[in-house]
């Protein structure tokens, strides 16, 4: 018997730069993450989001649909 999927990956999109961009830059966050404290105008922003990365995906919910975070 396979057990119940809750959440599954997906490419990153144009469309997930906003809520990772929050996702980066809030809070205690802010300071260790990749962007070290700086807040990047959004076209670098979405430069860095793939300088040096081998692979990156969005985890959602199999539920609703509703992106849960970001792994690379």
């Amino acid at each position: 018997m396979r057990p119940e999927r809750r959440v599954r990956l997906r490419p990153v999109t144009a469309r997930d730069y906003e809520y990772i961009a929050q996702l980066e830059m809030a809070g205690d966050r802010l300071v260790r993450y990749r962007h070290r404290g700086a807040t990047p105008a959004p076209e670098a922003f979405a430069q860095r989001l793939w300088q040096g990365v081998l692979c990156q995906f969005m985890v959602e919910s199999t539920v609703d649909g509703e992106a849960l975070g970001i792994v690379a």
